[in-house]
């Protein structure tokens, strides 16, 4: 099922929005979508790294579905409640729950129980291997007394 970015009317959490749909005029209907296959924190949590990281996750959500060129709703089907619309979501050809959980602000989830949230690790800055070794070299040049010219200076 194709929506529209117009369509999402707003954003919960990080894995709930509500889309308009139109029905026969001027009736329209407005449904809650849980996004599949991710969980993220609650905003009501009193932990404040927790709450930190759902707001995070809610917000990236929201940037993703307001600037999206093309959204898709796939395996649509109903909660167990009825309350609320369970889908695989596609923003501009990708899953947002593999995204979201790439960049850490959600977890793997199959719909069973769900555990405590523990504290996501800190994204390590990876090192450049490059700079490294002319900062290396420069080093030992120093140290040796040899002259050095970077960038022909």
């Amino acid at each position: 099922m194709k929506i529209s970015r117009r369509q999402v009317v707003s954003v919960y959490d990080g894995d709930t929005f509500k889309i308009r749909i139109r029905m026969e005029p001027p009736l329209a209907k407005t449904i809650s979508i849980r996004v599949l296959r991710m969980d993220t924190p609650e905003l009501n949590s009193s932990v404040k790294w927790e709450k930190k990281l759902a707001l995070e996750a809610r917000d990236y959500l929201k940037k993703r579905l307001k600037k999206a060129r093309s959204i898709k709703l796939k395996n649509v089907k109903w909660d167990k409640y009825g309350g609320r619309m369970l889908a695989v979501v596609i923003v501009n050809g990708r899953c947002i729950a593999e995204t979201m959980i790439a960049e850490g602000l959600a977890r793997p989830y199959d719909g069973g129980a769900r555990g405590p949230w523990r504290r996501p690790k800190k994204k390590v800055q990876r090192m450049n291997w490059k700079r490294f070794v002319m900062c290396a070299a420069v080093a030992v040049a120093i140290v040796a007394g040899i002259v050095v010219f970077i960038n022909g200076a």
